[in-house]
């Protein structure tokens, strides 16, 4: 009678944390004594005098939902046009103590140098996966519809 190999166990694998919110604003101001994050200026598009160009600083908005203990999490910039990262932020450890917990993240954004108008995807990650994306775009002022 042959010997059956033991079977090693298969590693349980912890899932991504939920996105909730993605949002690029001007600015992020969080309430000292209730924490809660009041955004200024949400757009889903910049305006920028002339190109090439850089962009005014400004904030990414994340909440996260529904994590499992710590994750590394960055977000980065995709060109959409020429299929490129344009900007990648460092890794930030946020920790979930309990899977109801929201976790909120205000990255500044120094800004962008931009060659010419364009649509980026701002592309979030925990621990090196893509966890949601949004869109942004960056336009010419007298492209704009503002008179």
């Amino acid at each position: 009678m042959g010997m059956s190999k033991r079977r090693e166990p298969t590693p349980q694998l912890r899932p991504l944390p939920r996105c909730k919110a993605i949002l690029a604003c001007e600015t992020i101001i969080v309430d000292e004594s209730s924490h809660r994050p009041s955004l200024i200026g949400v757009v889903d598009a910049f305006e920028i005098a002339s190109f090439p160009g850089r962009s005014l600083p400004f904030r990414v908005f994340v909440q996260l939902a529904e994590g499992i203990g710590k994750y590394d999490v960055s977000v980065e910039f995709h060109d959409r046009l020429n299929d490129e990262i344009a900007l990648k932020t460092s890794p930030v450890t946020v920790e979930f103590f309990d899977r109801l917990d929201r976790v909120y993240l205000n990255v500044e954004i120094a800004a962008l140098t931009l060659p010419e108008p364009n649509t980026y995807d701002i592309v979030l990650l925990a621990d090196g996966e893509e966890v949601e994306r949004q869109r942004v775009s960056f336009v010419s002022v007298e492209g704009s519809d503002h008179e």
